[in-house]
């Protein structure tokens, strides 16, 4: 702690025992506080250490029915304070040190995680969007069983990053949350592909695609969320969009001695905040990429009902998974398979704001292999999508406007997945209580080759994918997990046996590079879909 720059916190703590009592806690009990927010965990949590005077633990009791109010800002920030509420539900054992004083940890969750295990979902939803689902199972299950309602942002029918299909679900005895991630599981964005999450963060609880998060709009259902620094815009459907300052913050690593020197080369400001330590937990992993699915996948559908292999035909398949024909079945149906390739459907993603440069070259070994991840799953592909369904002669309706195929979402989130896994680095910085998991970063990492340069890969938008609040002896700092899915510069391409940067050295125009790429089978937007 000696060597950090930490923030100067305001923090008090109450305690609020089973008789409904509300005890203060003096700031030299507290000896550390730890809360910890993340894109992959559906609550808040975190632990609060005392030290025990005057046996406080006793006198309260502390008996495991217990709730804690939380309230802390940097001194910095003169937004309003971040105001946690929640509920012990575990005590570690007594510790004493040489003074004989004892010490515990108590740890404690959102409200609405309790909520969730003392109900069970038994519902049906037929022709509903991810967002009507998992509004109604919040409504019902978890905010009507919470003592203070947190708001529930999820990406609607008036947002672009909205569920484009419907789906039918029947839930029998889940808890709600898993209601809720099973949901964001199927669900497809608008804007383009991969996956919804949902997760709780400063503001209340979201479901919200990782599109969403990576290239952030907000609209009128978000005015709650929007501070002073957003900007009115109209979309051509006439409601008013409110767009956010996309990147929050920037985060600066630089030597102590090097600081002002820094500042005058790239002119920061005094706002940009100096990172204390950084760790790359990842940066690449082929195998774990291969065999997860982020080059290459392939997809065998079965329909236990019509007892049909893959697509009927192809005009059964959407235009994104139109598949190709290998093989047919004894019966003389064809069969399809649905191939994913991430050289072809790059352009599809919406990637992190301000950058577009994939994560591996056009002659990566691993594309174009879809038997690298190959899956074998249940469907009702064909009986949702087509009106008639010649197998049973039973006429449908509206059936194309329901959604439960795994089609539709099962090979691009396992993309998605892997690719917001490759570049994944850990900071510690000093606090700010503004912040919170989902928003937007910008970090520069000096090079280490180019004097005075920023990293020519790893630098640029960031997103928070977790994040630790850190108060420990008066002193306030955050270790933020950071992720991103592209590159801040493109790779150099080869092109029959040629670097892209040799044809630019002999004076070859990048308009005609652009075009030997596209007869390359390279990153082309417009042909993406062609092949599926």
């Amino acid at each position: 702690m000696d060597n950090l720059q930490t923030s100067e916190v305001v923090v008090s703590v109450v305690i609020e025992n089973y008789l409904e009592q509300k005890i203060s806690i003096d700031e030299s009990m507290i000896l550390d506080i730890n809360i910890h927010e993340s894109l992959n965990d559906n609550t808040t949590h975190g632990d609060i250490t005392l030290l025990d005077i005057g046996g406080f633990e006793e006198r309260i009791p502390i008996i495991g029915q217990e709730r804690i109010n939380i309230n802390f800002s940097s001194k910095s920030n003169e937004l309003e304070e971040q105001q946690k509420h929640f509920i012990i539900y575990n005590m570690s054992p007594k510790m004493m040190d040489e003074s004989k004083k004892q010490a515990y940890t108590l740890f404690f969750v959102s409200e609405e995680y309790i909520a969730n295990l003392t109900q069970k979902v038994s519902r049906s939803y037929k022709s509903k969007y991810g967002w009507e689902i998992v509004t109604d199972i919040y409504s019902s299950f978890i905010a009507n069983n919470v003592r203070e309602q947190k708001k529930l942002f999820a990406d609607g029918e008036k947002n672009l990053d909205s569920a484009v299909y419907r789906m039918q679900l029947v839930m029998a005895q889940f808890r709600p949350f898993e209601c809720m991630n099973l949901v964001a599981k199927r669900s497809v964005p608008a804007r383009g592909l991969g996956k919804f999450i949902f997760y709780e963060d400063k503001y209340g609880y979201n479901f919200k695609s990782i599109e969403s998060l990576l290239d952030p709009k907000s609209t009128v259902q978000d005015m709650d969320r929007v501070d002073d620094n957003a900007t009115e815009k109209i979309i051509q459907s006439g409601a008013v969009e409110l767009e956010k300052n996309a990147v929050v913050s920037k985060y600066v690593l630089m030597p102590a001695n090097a600081i002002e020197d820094y500042r005058e080369s790239f002119e920061l400001s005094a706002e940009d905040v100096i990172i204390q330590n950084f760790k790359f937990e990842s940066t690449f992993n082929v195998i774990a990429n291969i065999v997860g699915g982020m080059y290459s996948s392939r997809l065998m559908t079965y329909d236990t009902v019509t007892q049909r292999i893959g697509s009927l035909d192809n005009e059964g398949a959407s235009e994104s998974f139109n598949g190709s024909e290998l093989s047919s079945r004894i019966s003389n149906v064809k069969t399809n398979f649905y191939d994913f390739d991430y050289g072809k459907r790059y352009g599809q993603y919406t990637h992190i704001r301000g950058q577009n440069f994939p994560l591996v070259s056009r002659n990566h070994y691993a594309l174009k292999n879809p038997n690298s991840c190959y899956k074998f799953m249940t469907t009702n592909f064909e009986r949702t999508q087509r009106k008639q369904i010649n197998v049973l002669n039973v006429k449908t309706k509206n059936d194309s406007d329901i959604d439960n195929q795994v089609e539709r979402w099962l090979l691009p989130n396992l993309s998605q997945n892997r690719q917001m896994k490759n570049i994944v680095l850990s900071i510690k910085v000093a606090g700010d209580h503004a912040r919170t998991v989902g928003e937007l970063v910008n970090i520069d990492l000096p090079s280490s080759y180019f004097p005075n340069e920023k990293h020519k890969y790893y630098s640029g938008n960031y997103l928070i994918s977790e994040l630790s609040h850190k108060i420990i002896d008066g002193q306030y700092f955050m270790d933020m997990k950071l992720i991103k899915d592209n590159l801040s510069s493109k790779l150099t391409n080869m092109i029959n046996g040629v670097s892209e940067q040799e044809l630019l050295d002999a004076g070859a125009d990048q308009s005609f590079i652009d075009a030997l790429l596209e007869d390359n089978n390279t990153w082309d937007e417009d042909e993406a879909g062609e092949e599926y």
